[in-house]
């Protein structure tokens, strides 16, 4: 793992760590370890969900129907 990558993943860790630890403000009678082990299942199903159109939708990358047109 690079650097940037290893800087990535803990700022990742401490944003989710941030949700779940909000979520059990929000709904105490849920154990805090409970909101964090959910958080983190929830940052994974995003992060791995529909690869295919997040490829798509990276900066710099043309949106659908405006490509360009080639010459013929």
């Amino acid at each position: 793992m690079t650097a940037p990558q290893a800087n990535l993943a803990a700022q990742i860790g401490m944003a989710v760590l941030n949700h779940g630890v909000q979520a059990w403000f929000g709904d105490g009678t849920i154990d805090l370890g409970e909101h964090i082990v959910k958080a983190f299942q929830e940052a994974h199903d995003l992060s791995s969900s529909n690869m295919t159109t997040a490829k798509e939708n990276r900066i710099g990358s043309k949106p659908p129907g405006k490509r360009r047109a080639t010459l013929r």
